[in-house]
């Protein structure tokens, strides 16, 4: 996408980097927000509690689906709309009240010691605004096309992709603005996602996509909640824990936690400035890691990594280049994004990377 809202991320679908404008996939998804540990997690027992009801009969709503967006973390109302959850890492998430047929609603918390947090929702039913695009139905061939299109981008395309599919496709419409070459994809349901390379379960609230075919580029926001996959064997729980240390260790999530960490001095990736062009189409620039500026208050968790223009990252034979549209960005200490839109465009190893890519946040990754 995880996903942030969040970083508002553009991807180049391509590893030709010639190609790389031409070919674009914007996406925002929220696994880059909250501040979560991703080297030790610190569980701190937590009272989140609540009730849910209908906003316009006021009655107990059972089935809300309760959780800290893109973790594991997470339940659903009874019948009387109550939920609870107990233990949380310490961090900031969003809370995720999602209902089929009623409109979505987030909450931000930040749990940093043990407390207690109550929630009492009101969730409105939901209106979707035929008049404005016309509807593209499941039975055209254009549907089918447009499913193809969103698969793609939504996924990725990286090794993971080819292990995931969308388990619930027939519950995506599409509308097109023939005027603008926009299509929005949308759903009423929650999409369930399988990726067997990582072992994961998603089930995912489409918040919005938009698809821009004059520029082949994508944009959506997403809300998901993981779910472990039941082994079938002792080697898929070994296959499925190698898959995801590798996916972490290829994600600019722990680019970003190396250099915040001063890690980098490993020499394990290597560092160039320049031009959007001049990156896509040479060298650029080299410089080294401790040529990025990086500072934090003290006993803050926010770090200002102050850099405006474009960066060139390369790991082995991955390269991956980061256009930054402001001349600083807020990061927390797990190299997670804190500011969600309009921060840094993706092109390369990390722009085929979708949600068959994604890790929740719980996720805990151990040097080896």
């Amino acid at each position: 996408m995880a996903v942030m809202k969040t970083t508002l991320t553009i991807r180049s679908s391509t590893f030709i980097f010639y190609r790389a404008l031409q070919f674009i996939l914007i996406l925002s998804i929220l696994y880059l927000i909250p501040s979560l540990p991703s080297f030790a997690q610190q569980n701190v027992p937590i009272n989140i509690h609540g009730k849910i009801v209908n906003k316009e009969t006021g009655l107990p709503m059972e089935y809300v689906n309760v959780f800290l967006a893109n973790t594991t973390i997470g339940t659903t109302t009874g019948k009387d709309g109550e939920f609870k959850i107990h233990s949380a890492p310490i961090g900031a998430y969003d809370i995720v009240f999602s209902c089929v047929g009623f409109e979505m609603q987030k909450k931000h918390i930040e749990i940093s010691e043990r407390q207690t947090i109550n929630f009492n929702i009101s969730l409105a039913m939901k209106t979707l605004f035929y008049n404005q695009i016309d509807i593209i139905e499941k039975i055209a061939d254009d549907w089918k096309d447009n499913l193809r299109i969103f698969t793609k981008m939504f996924l990725g395309e990286s090794d993971n992709a080819g292990e995931t599919k969308i388990l619930n496709p027939e519950v995506l419409s599409f509308k097109e603005d023939k005027k603008s070459n926009l299509l929005k994809a949308y759903t009423d349901s929650v999409l369930k996602i399988e990726n067997r390379s990582l072992g994961y379960m998603m089930k995912v609230v489409l918040d919005s996509l938009i698809y821009n075919k004059a520029n082949k580029s994508i944009k959506y926001t997403v809300y998901s909640r993981f779910h472990e996959l039941t082994p079938t064997s002792k080697e898929d729980s070994i296959e499925w824990d190698k898959r995801r240390h590798k996916t972490y260790l290829n994600s600019p999530r722990y680019f970003f936690y190396q250099l915040i960490n001063k890690k980098l001095y490993r020499n394990e990736f290597k560092l160039y400035t320049g031009t959007i062009y001049d990156l896509l189409n040479r060298e650029g620039t080299p410089i080294e890691w401790q040529d990025l500026n990086i500072s934090t208050d003290n006993d803050s968790t926010v770090y200002d990594f102050k850099f405006s223009g474009c960066l060139k990252v390369k790991r082995g034979s991955q390269i991956s280049i980061l256009s930054f549209y402001k001349w600083y960005t807020e990061l927390n200490k797990y190299g997670n994004f804190l500011k969600p839109f309009y921060t840094v465009e993706i092109y390369g190893y990390w722009g085929v990377q979708g949600m068959a890519d994604a890790l929740p946040l719980n996720y805990v990754f151990t040097e080896k």
